[in-house]
């Protein structure tokens, strides 16, 4: 629910954006957006999975607190000095990107989050180690409530326009960040152990290389875009890529933020490699319904939200979406790499995938536009995967049931066919068919495509609840 909520809050908000800004407006928010995530990237580091595993190794509590007490003091002065970076070459960048005037302010007052998500993210990781779901819930409700109506008010009462989506982030990100720290931080403590930080640093370097280069392969699209089409195409493609990310946040989003806590404990259980693979089929029970819901209903959602300017990011969606779940089969089926601690892989597959992208970037965008961004992001992650994926089953295989995982496959696809075929009024469609492809999902998980021990277990849950 917790990551529901996450994903909510960019859902609920995209009717307010494509109301009351125009794509070029929309498009300048993206830069900025890109530019703070690249911040976080090379500066702010990726502590998330070291935290992860050096939480589960430490011995005593008092050493867990100390890992995280360190991670919370390294991730908040390494993104104190990103916003310090920014500060001091925003204005330089500003003129060299020729954007807009006011984007170097705009910049230096957005990086403010840096710091406070850093905080923040820390101790959401924290709830999530002490498995403590109703306070996890609780703080991404007050985020989602803050951040929906600080939005209302600035965007849509106050008119302040892209200003008022910057100004909405800052707030609610330093109310929640300060309601964490009278809580969290009576609990740890600040201490700093040298040892874990480089330890931290250390399983996590070739993960920000990585990551920089996956941030690279799927928004580095927008400088292009910038350069070849201008901002308005920018926000046509940051809309779809918005909706792509929110099936992302609903459907991967709840999965992931279990299993990246326990994915190591599970490897040490019995049968592990026919259980990682069971699990991945499973996965794809709610990864592919949930894919071939936002591609169907997406045109639908906008033909009410959103104004005509927006209507060609309905192209766009399903090559984005395509893309995303390729991301989450990378995510899950590259654990061997983390497993065997050989994270330089991490590193060799993404710089592989970046190169690819920059020659596609360059051959598809000038003829195709935002489409052709969105094709390129696809074929590149695509690729990835399949070196991820390799790597890490030599490392760790995974016995997945891939003759009913293919069939699995074909019936969403026969479904994505005949729902994309059907004409419908929005309003109507999005009831209908949002019903069919839940229906279509509960029958398929109900077949023979699930286990006996697994649909007899659910059957006993059931009887259970019942009486």
């Amino acid at each position: 629910m917790g990551q529901v909520l996450r994903g909510l809050s960019s859902l609920v908000l995209i009717p307010i954006y494509t109301t009351h800004l125009a794509p070029a407006e929309f498009g300048l928010v993206e830069l900025l957006t890109v530019v703070i995530d690249f911040a976080a990237l090379l500066i702010g580091g990726r502590l998330g999975i070291a935290l992860f595993k050096y939480y589960h190794d430490a011995t005593s509590e008092e050493q867990k607190r100390k890992v995280v007490s360190t991670a919370l003091v390294s991730a908040s002065l390494a993104n104190l000095a990103a916003i310090v970076l920014i500060a001091i070459l925003s204005r330089g960048a500003a003129e060299w990107s020729s954007v807009p005037e006011g984007f170097n302010t705009a910049l230096r007052v957005l990086s403010i989050t840096l710091v406070l998500n850093a905080f923040n993210e820390v101790f959401f990781s924290y709830l999530r180690l002490k498995e403590r779901p109703k306070a996890y819930v609780t703080a991404n409700l007050l985020r989602f409530v803050g951040q929906l109506l600080l939005n209302i008010l600035f965007i849509v009462y106050l008119g302040f326009g892209y200003w008022g989506i910057i100004l909405a982030a800052v707030i609610s990100s330093a109310i929640v960040a300060l309601l964490f720290a009278c809580w969290l931080l009576p609990r740890i403590g600040i201490t700093f152990s040298r040892e874990y930080a480089t330890r931290l640093f250390l399983f996590s370097f070739p993960l920000v290389i990585s990551a920089l280069g996956l941030y690279y392969v799927t928004l580095g699209n927008r400088y292009f875009l910038k350069l070849y089409q201008g901002l308005a195409a920018v926000g046509i493609y940051a809309l779809a890529h918005k909706l792509g990310l929110t099936f992302m946040s609903l459907a991967w989003g709840p999965f992931a933020t279990f299993w990246n806590t326990k994915q190591f404990e599970y490897a040490r259980g019995p049968d592990a490699h026919r259980f990682f693979g069971t699990v991945f089929l499973y996965l794809n029970f709610v990864l592919m319904p949930a894919a071939v819901g936002v591609v169907v209903l997406t045109p639908h959602f906008l033909g009410i939200f959103a104004t005509a300017d927006y209507a060609p990011a309905i192209a766009l969606v399903p090559w984005i979406v395509a893309a995303a779940i390729v991301q989450c089969w990378t995510d899950y089926l590259r654990f061997g790499i983390f497993h065997a601690s050989r994270n330089r892989h991490l590193t060799y597959g993404t710089l592989i995938s970046a190169v690819l992208v920059t020659l596609l970037y360059i051959w598809w965008i000038p003829r195709e536009g935002a489409l052709g961004a969105a094709k390129a992001s696809f074929v590149a992650l695509t690729v990835r995967l399949g070196y991820f994926a390799a790597v890490g089953c030599k490392f760790f295989p995974i016995d997945v049931p891939w003759g009913r995982f293919a069939v699995l496959s074909a019936c969403f696809l026969a479904a994505h066919a005949l729902l994309a075929s059907w004409s419908l009024p929005d309003g109507i469609a999005m009831v209908v068919k949002g019903g069919i492809i839940v229906a279509i999902a509960i029958a398929l998980a109900a077949s023979p495509l699930t286990f006996p021990q697994h649909r007899a277990l659910v059957t006993e849950w059931l009887a259970r609840r019942r009486n």
